[in-house]
Order: structure tokens, then C-alpha cells, then sequence
């Protein structure tokens, strides 16, 4: 099942921007470096995963400064991913 999404807030920048249109799988099938959906504070926020183990996810926003993440909330259970961005895909350069 794919679902839209719009890009909301900063912290993705600048593999993508608010109000950017995105495509979002409900694949089970994400590891290190895939962008994903993901349950946190009650909402869906768009964040990197950057590390796995025991069937927690550490996820982390490509822009730091303006990213409320794992960095602050720590791991986060995969069960809470909602789903993978399957289009547009966009790796950070540098990693991965």
C-alpha cells in the first residue's frame, strides 16, 4: 500500500523540503540509511534511520539543528514506523 505525504518542518533539509510531495510504502523492509515515517511524540515525523538493534530503530533528521530525534528521545521501537519513502529516494551524501 503507498500512501502520499507532504514534507512539514526542517529537519529533512536538504535531502527534502517543506511542502515537498513524497511517496511512503508500508514496507516492513528498511535498514540503515532509508528515510522513513515514523510515530514519535503522538505525530508522524519523516527521519533517517542511523543505526538497528533488537528491533529498535535510531532515527535522526539530515539537519540537525532543527531536528527533535533520537539524538533526544532515543531508540524508538520499528513497530512505530509507519512506513518507507519510496519516491523521491535520496541518500546523504557522505553516508551509507
Amino acid at each position: 500500500m503507498w500512501h502520499f505525504r507532504l514534507v512539514k518542518g526542517e529537519s529533512m533539509l536538504p535531502s527534502y523540503r517543506p511542502g515537498q510531495t513524497i511517496i511512503v510504502s508500508h514496507s516492513r523492509c528498511f535498514g540503515i540509511g532509508d528515510v522513513v515515517v515514523v510515530f514519535m511524540q503522538s505525530r508522524e515525523a519523516l527521519k533517517r534511520i542511523t543505526d538497528m538493534k533488537d528491533g529498535k530503530v535510531f532515527v535522526e533528521g539530515d539537519n540537525p539543528d532543527k531536528s527533535t530525534d533520537s539524538r533526544q528521545l532515543g531508540w524508538i521501537v520499528d513497530r512505530h514506523i509507519v512506513g518507507i519513502v519510496t519516491w523521491p529516494k535520496k541518500k546523504l551524501k557522505g553516508r551509507w
